[in-house]
Formats: C-alpha cells, sequence, structure tokens
C-alpha cells in the first residue's frame, strides 16, 4: 500500500538511551514516547486537512505495537517476509484518524485583545 502524497507520516520518534549510571536515578517508562506521540498528533491535526496519520512499527518491537494500539492505530498492513531476504525488518503499516481541529485565525485573535 502507498501513503499519499497528501497524508501524514510521523517518520521518527525518538527516546534517547540513558547512560547505565543515570539507569536507577531515572527509571524506563516514564511515558516520554507517549507525550511525543501525542504531540505529533496534536500538531498534524491543526497543520493538515487530510485527518489521518500513518506511521511503521518493527514487528519485533512490542512495547511500542502496544503503545500505538493504546493510542488506536490499526494495522493497515505488514511488508512481506522477502524484506528478510534484503537484510531488513518485517514492519506493520499503521494508520489512525486524527480528530480535525482548526488553528484560531487572525481575526480570532485580534477580538480576544479587545477584552483583556
Amino acid at each position: 500500500m502507498e501513503i499519499g502524497f497528501r497524508n501524514s507520516y510521523i517518520f521518527l520518534l525518538s527516546v534517547g538511551k540513558r547512560p547505565v549510571m543515570l539507569q536507577s536515578v531515572f527509571p524506563f517508562r516514564r511515558g516520554i514516547g507517549w507525550h511525543l506521540l501525542k504531540a505529533s498528533e496534536e500538531l498534524i491535526s491543526r497543520m493538515s486537512s487530510s485527518g489521518e496519520v500513518y506511521l511503521h512499527c518493527r514487528m519485533i518491537d512490542e512495547a511500542l505495537f502496544n503503545m500505538y494500539t493504546k493510542a488506536d492505530y490499526k494495522i493497515v498492513t505488514t511488508n512481506s517476509i522477502l524484506v528478510l531476504l534484503m537484510l531488513q525488518r518485517r514492519k506493520h503499516l499503521m494508520c489512525k484518524k486524527l480528530p480535525l481541529t482548526t488553528m484560531p485565525s487572525e481575526t480570532d485573535l485580534s477580538c480576544s485583545d479587545d477584552y483583556e
């Protein structure tokens, strides 16, 4: 399946690894990835009129897959097992329908200044 030119695609969300000495001070799974995903979705819904966002999730990343399904992403397709011959990992293409939100117009912003 091809993602259309006008559709939004989250290419990379990355939360860096911590040095070993900081792992006991700052435990894993603090929700940083979830907040990055939600912030990306909000920005996309404000900037795009397509109403859909796509991303790829590697099949071996169970924690990420669970996070995406919890965020209402659905599997659109999974690439063929033949990608293993190209020394790549299999991935799911996932999609979510976003609610459309509008950015406040300049007139809305100028009207709110009158009451301050």
